[in-house]
């Protein structure tokens, strides 16, 4: 019993330090900033740091943030990134037009 008592403690206390540690967010424009996540919706990042708490809308983040913190935001970009290049989507993978009319 005090052996489960203990485990579960143990868990719940790195579940704690892990929510607690620090991240660093990137920007597109080559700033970094490191501090605590405190929010992130559909608009924005919000991070604490010791400057005080800084919120950056998703399109001002680097992609290495974004597909950290918005998966789902990060592959769109990466679609109209795709489109822009004048690639096609087929069976979920991205090529040229003319890869597709060979398939």
């Amino acid at each position: 019993m005090n052996t489960l008592r203990l485990t579960f403690g143990c868990i719940l206390l790195c579940a704690a330090i892990a929510a607690a540690a620090p991240e660093t967010i990137y920007l597109k424009s080559g700033k970094t900033y490191t501090g605590t996540i405190v929010k992130a919706d559909e608009k924005e990042l919000t991070i604490e740091t010791t400057a005080g708490v800084l919120s950056f809308p998703w399109r001002s983040l680097d992609e290495r943030t974004v597909r950290k913190h918005n998966e789902e935001l990060w592959k769109e970009m990466k679609a109209e990134e795709f489109r822009q290049k004048g690639y096609v989507e087929y069976k979920g993978k991205w090529m040229t037009p003319q890869t597709k009319q060979v398939l």
